[in-house]
């Protein structure tokens, strides 16, 4: 049981970091809308996710396997996008609402771990005598 609950943490603590890197990368997108020449960038972080999701059984993780896959996290530069005059692709009205998706996505990862660790607080309470 105790690995599972640091498996849990461990998955829990590497999505925020994602979600967090993603954030900053969306910013630093709208911080650039301006910028001539400068190119979206996005991180794979459901990419990682998915495939962490489909190796792994979500009820009890390897802590080695989840460290690996999430260590897989990189920028890359958005696909598709039309550049303006500039050669600047950012649509700054697109990135803001990715900045929100993105804070909605991290809200809700702050609250399935706050539930998983108030599931286990129920368990050790219901362990005292």
């Amino acid at each position: 049981m105790i690995n599972g609950f640091y498996s849990r943490l461990d998955f829990f603590r590497k999505g925020l970091e994602g979600l967090s890197k993603r954030h900053e990368v969306i910013a630093n997108n709208i911080a650039n809308v301006d910028t001539p020449g400068y190119k979206a960038k996005d991180v794979n972080f459901e990419q990682v996710l998915t495939r962490h999701l489909k190796n792994n059984k979500v009820d009890n993780p390897d802590v080695k396997q989840i460290k690996d896959r999430f260590n897989l996290f990189s920028i890359y530069e958005k696909a598709g996008l039309l550049d303006n005059t500039e050669g600047n692709n950012i649509d700054a009205d697109k990135e803001m609402i990715a900045l929100s998706e993105n804070k909605m996505e991290y809200d809700l990862m702050v609250e399935a771990l706050r539930s998983q660790l108030e599931l286990y607080k129920i368990v050790i309470d219901s362990t005292k005598g």
